[in-house]
């Protein structure tokens, strides 16, 4: 068995539910930590020397990392669609002032009339 593979064994579930927690979202929280064990196979050397805690660590600090950068990303689509939802909401009121308005002026008019 290679060393990632046993670090994924012995790590998977401590990392997988530390993100967990962080997202509550259970795909987003496989893709991290999948992610994460990617970069660590490509970024630490895997010799025998290596040292377990250090591995460990350093995958709660990337996927906790990559677990803030996606809730930036969450953020900023939420964000951006309440700008949307509430341009929409801002034109349906001045819509709707501008009928106001009018259904007054006429109404005036009318009762000049009279």
């Amino acid at each position: 068995m290679s060393k990632v593979a046993t670090f994924y064994q012995y790590y998977y579930k401590d990392i997988f539910n530390y993100v967990y927690n962080l997202l509550n979202d259970i795909d987003a929280a496989q893709e991290i930590v999948q992610e994460t064990f990617t970069c660590l196979c490509e970024n630490v050397d895997m010799d025998d020397s290596i040292d377990q805690k250090k591995v460990k660590v350093w995958a709660l600090e990337k996927v906790h990392y990559l677990a803030i950068k996606y809730l930036q990303k969450v953020d900023d689509v939420l964000l951006n669609s309440i700008k949307v939802t509430s341009n929409i909401w801002s034109r349906e009121i001045l819509e709707e002032k501008i009928q106001t308005k009018a259904l007054r002026e006429f109404i005036r008019s009318m009762l000049q009339e009279i």
